[in-house]
């Protein structure tokens, strides 16, 4: 029975994706001229720097640390180590960013 089902569904995959069109590149673009993609973060997941920069620590780093085995965000992507490269990115990418800092940071 668990064999038919993945045979199914791997079937209906297959099927699924060879309908699809295939983009490339070469193609034009299927948003209009002027639609702006963008991006937004939030502080906890990207931030990192948890003991640096005056920030105090937020709910989710307690959470975190009273719960065994979970991880905490102490690094996380490193945002406020990175930030200008991700800056950079947006703009090469041509997205607009959305950030706001820590309440940890401004408290």
């Amino acid at each position: 029975m668990k064999w038919s089902f993945l045979g199914l569904v791997g079937t209906i995959t297959a099927t699924v994706l060879s309908l699809s069109p295939l983009v490339t590149a070469s193609e034009p673009r299927c948003f209009p001229e002027d639609f702006m993609f963008g991006t937004a973060t939030a502080a906890y997941q990207v931030e990192g720097a948890y003991n640096e920069g005056g920030r105090t620590p937020s709910i989710w780093d307690e959470f975190c640390r009273d719960q065994p085995g979970m991880l905490c965000a102490n690094v996380a992507d490193d945002f406020y180590h990175r930030y200008p490269d991700d800056l950079i990115s947006c703009r090469t990418w041509g997205c607009s960013l959305c950030d706001s800092p820590s309440p940890g940071r401004v408290l």
